[in-house]
């Protein structure tokens, strides 16, 4: 039985037979246990956490940060029930992007900033 917010819309109403989705509940935080981030956000920082105390050498560092990359990916995926190498390569490819970015910047502004 529909709920009155996708009676109401064609958009809820395509959400709802297309997609299998209420989006009555879409985006409320409130809805994911305070404690299961928690736990994710712990986990997917072990790894590289990990990579820094074994070695100061920046290439190891990035090698850990790409395997949580693809442990999460993967994860993610497999919960969503959706391709598992487009997920890898896709968050990966972000992260990548985002530490390069990063590091881009802090060598631009590394030196300004005493």
């Amino acid at each position: 039985m529909p709920c009155s917010w996708t009676a109401k819309t064609p958009s809820g109403a395509h959400a709802e037979a297309e997609l299998g989705l209420d989006p009555g509940r879409a985006d409320q935080p409130l809805a994911t246990p305070p404690l299961a981030s928690f736990v994710s956000f712990v986990v997917g920082a072990l790894i590289p956490l990990l990579g820094v105390m074994v070695s100061s050498q920046a290439w190891v560092d990035v090698v850990a940060v790409v395997i949580a990359l693809a442990v999460t990916g993967s994860v993610s995926a497999r919960l969503g029930k959706a391709p598992v190498a487009r997920a890898v390569v896709r968050n990966i490819a972000g992260g990548m992007l985002a530490m390069a970015v990063t590091y881009l910047l802090g060598g631009l502004v590394g030196g300004l900033i005493p």
